[in-house]
């Protein structure tokens, strides 16, 4: 099985993982040729031989580093690009890229990394008639892989394992969703401090978006509830169904009829100021409560909220 060193991606039944954060780290070889992109990746998950007792302990996970969009064709693949970059204002961390007959495109959106990539022809979606939704989250550990495995194991939690952590449990991860764990190599803050100027000279005369505040994952009963809160100890679910992953990252747990990513929930500066903008440029579409979702039809059925509240 190969590994390419490109970016998280999910490649179902035949997998092959593509961490988008190992090249954020290395960042002067972001433009390899093919052939590096086709080279291991080997060596940047080196961990201690265990855990301290107090990190055993830690969070499952530190970070959600990117949320990959999966999408139908090319064409789309590109239109998406267009409206995160153009439209929204997102600032790329790198271009698209094609290798064979997909496309990656990484998009920074303040705290994490949006990465639209695809088409995959050998996979079945639960849905199949979409041209792109939100799929994999794919995360950060301060842990070491090998005790975080064990530990996952000792929750009765289906795992596999190369150079990430992938959950396989089909209770809470199936259909549209994928979830995986890859060491913390750290990132280069001052690159990041960077892309989130950028974002701000971008959006704040227009749209006025911060940073996606909450991801939300759809969940079909209470046994996958049940798994999803047996993953996230020490970490609580609040009354509101609202996992808090750090201080600016959340997932919010809502009733679907299948295992998906839902929808994602953009911080922006002003939400009136917000609508005005959407108005605009026709992306206005339904309210929910006290967000405002973007017209699903300009966004290729991707459902995007957008919120004031912190």
């Amino acid at each position: 099985m190969n590994k390419f060193r490109i970016y998280f991606i999910y490649l179902p039944e035949g997998v092959m993982i593509i961490p988008l954060y190992i090249m954020i780290i290395l960042r002067r070889s972001l433009f390899l040729t093919a052939v590096c992109l086709m080279a291991g990746w080997q060596g940047l998950n080196g961990q201690p031989a265990a855990d301290s007792e107090e990190l055993k302990y830690a969070p499952v996970i530190s970070r959600i580093a990117v949320l990959s969009i999966h999408i139908r064709d090319t064409i789309v693949h590109d239109s998406i690009y267009h409206f995160l970059t153009e439209k929204l204002g997102l600032p790329v961390e790198y271009y698209p890229l094609t290798w064979m007959d997909r496309k990656y495109a990484g998009i920074f959106a303040g705290n994490m990394y949006l990465e639209p990539c695809g088409p995959y022809s050998n996979f079945s979606y639960a849905s199949p008639d979409f041209r792109a939704i939100f799929f994999g989250l794919n995360c950060e550990t301060e842990r070491s892989l090998s005790s975080l495995a064990e530990d996952l194991t000792r929750r009765n939690i289906v795992i596999s394992r190369d150079e990430t952590i992938q959950v396989t449990d089909t209770a809470f991860i199936k259909q549209n969703i994928y979830f995986s764990v890859a060491a913390g190599p750290g990132r280069i803050v001052t690159h990041e401090d960077s892309l989130r100027t950028v974002l701000y000279r971008n959006t704040r005369n227009s749209l006025g978006i911060e940073r996606i505040k909450e991801i939300r994952v759809g969940y079909p009963d209470k046994s996958a509830l049940d798994k999803w809160e047996l993953l996230m100890k020490p970490s609580i679910l609040s009354h509101d169904s609202l996992w808090v992953v750090n201080e600016d990252q959340s997932v919010r747990f809502v009733k679907s009829t299948i295992r998906e990513v839902k929808a994602i929930v953009f911080k922006v500066i002003s939400v009136e100021k917000a609508k005005k903008w959407l108005t605009e440029n026709n992306l206005s579409g339904n309210l929910y409560g006290d967000d405002i979702a973007l017209n699903r039809s300009a966004t290729f059925g991707l459902l995007i909220l957008l919120s004031e509240k912190e």
